[in-house]
C-alpha cells in the first residue's frame, strides 16, 4: 500500500503544471457556458405529467384521505363515503326535517314548508335546547333518508319529521320525535284543526317537543310557550308585549299591564290568557303589597281565574293563578294540589 501512494505521489510531483492547467481550462469554460446560457434564448422542452399528476391535480386536496390515520390526526373519509359524525351537544339536540306535503298538489308545497321553518324558529328560541339550522336539515328533503345516519351526520340525538295536508280550511299534520341512533319513537301525534287554528298548532308541537325532552324553561320561554291558546297575529304580538309584566310586574306597570290583557279577551274572547293575565295582576297587588283593600283585590282575581277555566281549556299558568290565589288565603293544601296539576301540564316550566 505505501509502495502505491509512493508512485502517485511521485506522479503528482512532475506533472503538477499539466494538471493544473487543465482545471484552468475546464474553469474557464464552465464560465463561458453559464454566461451563454443567461443570454441566448434556449428553448425549454415540457416534460409530459404522468398519469399519476394528472390523477392528483384534478382531485382537489380536501379530497385525498390519508393511507391510514396518524397519531396525531383524525383520518378524512375517502372520496364517496358518509362524512364523519359531528359531536353531539351537551343540551337535547335536535333536528326539524321538512314536513312531507301529503295534499298532491306542487303548489303547496311552501305551505309545508313554512310549518317545518315556523317550528325550526320557535324550538331555537329555547335555550335549553340545541337546534339545527333549517338550510342543513333541508338538504334532506325528498330523498329517502337512514335517520340513523342522518342523527351521526347532523350531530343530533332527535329528529322531527312529519306531514301535512291542506283541504279547504282544514289542514291535518302528523308529528312524530324520534331518537335518531334507535329509530324509537319518544313522542307522536296528529292533529286535525281548522286553518286559522294554525299558529297554535305550531305552539302546541313545539311545547310537546319540549316537554317530551323534559326541556328546562327560562322566565322569559314560560310566555312564549303560554300563548299556544291565541290564534290571532295582533293577539299574539300583544302578549309578546305583556311579557315584560310578567317576568318583573311593577306596582306603576299595573295599569298598562291591564290595559294589554283587555285588548287580548277582546281579540280572543274564549281563550284563557287574556284573563290568565288579569288574575294575576290583582294577584300581585295583594303578594306585593300594593293593595289597599286586599280582600276586595283577592275576589278580583278569583273572578278572573274562573273565566279562564271557564272555556275547558287548563293550561300551566292558569293553574299556578289558582295555586297562587290559595296560597294567598292560606289554603295551602288547595295551592299544593292546582301546583301539582300545574306541573303535570307542563313539567319543563320552572315553578
Amino acid at each position: 500500500m505505501e509502495e502505491w501512494f509512493s508512485l502517485f505521489w511521485e506522479f503528482l510531483k512532475e506533472n503538477t503544471v499539466p494538471i493544473q492547467g487543465t482545471l484552468a481550462i475546464l474553469a474557464v469554460v464552465s464560465f463561458i457556458l453559464i454566461r451563454l446560457r443567461r443570454v441566448l434564448p434556449f428553448r425549454r422542452v415540457k416534460s409530459q405529467p404522468s398519469p399519476v399528476m394528472d390523477l392528483e391535480s384534478a382531485v382537489s386536496t380536501d379530497q385525498i384521505a390519508p393511507a391510514g390515520p396518524t397519531r396525531d390526526s383524525t383520518p378524512i373519509s375517502p372520496v364517496g363515503t358518509a362524512p364523519p359524525a359531528l359531536p353531539h351537544s351537551e343540551k337535547p339536540s335536535v333536528a326539524v326535517l321538512a314536513f312531507e306535503n301529503m295534499s298532491g298538489d306542487p303548489e303547496q308545497e311552501y305551505f309545508s314548508d313554512g310549518i317545518s321553518e315556523d317550528i325550526i324558529t320557535d324550538l331555537s328560541r329555547i335555550s335549553g335546547l340545541f337546534v339545527i339550522a333549517r338550510h342543513s336539515s333541508f338538504a334532506y328533503k325528498g330523498k329517502p333518508v337512514d335517520l340513523r345516519q342522518v342523527g351521526r351526520e347532523l350531530g343530533v340525538r332527535y329528529l322531527l319529521e312529519g306531514s301535512v295536508r291542506k283541504s279547504g280550511d282544514r289542514v291535518r299534520i302528523s308529528a312524530q320525535l324520534i331518537e335518531a341512533e334507535t329509530g324509537n319513537h319518544v313522542w307522536a301525534e296528529r292533529y286535525d284543526r281548522k286553518l286559522e287554528d294554525l299558529f297554535a298548532l305550531q305552539d302546541e308541537i313545539t311545547e310537546e317537543v319540549v316537554t317530551a325532552l323534559d326541556v328546562k324553561l327560562l322566565s322569559g320561554e314560560r310566555g312564549r310557550a303560554f300563548h299556544k291558546f291565541l290564534r290571532t297575529h295582533e293577539a299574539r304580538r300583544i302578549f309578546r308585549e305583556s311579557l315584560r309584566f310578567w317576568d318583573h310586574p311593577t306596582k306603576e306597570g299595573i295599569p298598562e299591564a291591564r290595559r294589554l290583557f283587555e285588548q287580548i279577551v277582546r281579540l280572543e274572547p274564549e281563550a284563557p290568557n287574556g284573563y290568565t293575565g288579569m288574575g294575576f295582576t290583582y294577584w300581585w297587588e295583594v303578594r306585593y303589597g300594593w293593595s289597599s283593600a286586599p280582600e276586595e283585590t283577592i275576589r278580583s282575581g278569583w273572578e278572573f281565574a274562573e273565566k279562564a277555566k271557564a272555556f275547558g281549556k287548563s293550561h300551566y299558568a292558569t293553574e299556578m293563578l289558582f295555586a297562587d290565589l290559595c296560597l294567598s288565603e292560606k289554603k295551602f293544601e288547595q295551592a299544593i294540589e292546582y301546583a301539582r296539576f300545574a306541573k303535570s301540564l307542563s313539567p319543563n316550566h320552572h315553578s
